[in-house]
């Protein structure tokens, strides 16, 4: 299946996280990155963040997020997506607990690291992490 032939519409956090756990990386790139932006943006609206935070909890979302954004870590548009995620959900514990225990830390480090040119990531992320760890 290729990225040409697919269109994603607007699902719900378990459906989109089903197709994203689905993908096929690299053919599959802008599909990825569509369902990533989907997930964000659900979780950009205060009234309903709480309610999708939940699902995303119920259905591994956090898991299949780092492990598709670690297969694509070199992309700018996927670490950016996956940073806006996590600093839409920050303040989620169980989700902040899925972070730390599955390698979302090290991948938010490997994130600064890999793009340290991006002036945008380089002061978020620091900041996202200290917020994360309670410093």
């Amino acid at each position: 299946m290729g990225a040409k032939n697919a269109k994603v519409a607007a699902y719900s956090i378990p459906v989109i996280v089903k197709r994203l756990g689905q993908v096929d990386l690299p053919e599959d790139r802008n599909i990825a990155l569509d369902l990533m932006s989907q997930v964000d943006s659900q979780l950009l609206n205060p009234k309903t963040q709480e309610i999708y935070a939940k699902q995303l909890k119920n259905c591994n979302g956090m898991q299949i997020l780092i492990r598709i954004t670690k297969s694509m870590v070199e992309d700018l548009d996927a670490a950016s997506t996956f940073s806006q995620i996590v600093e839409s959900i920050k303040l989620n514990v169980s989700l902040m607990m899925d972070l730390i225990q599955f390698g979302g830390l090290d991948l938010l480090e490997k994130i600064i690291r890999t793009h340290e040119k991006d002036d945008y990531l380089q002061v978020m992320i620091p900041k996202l992490i200290k917020v994360i760890l309670g410093k």
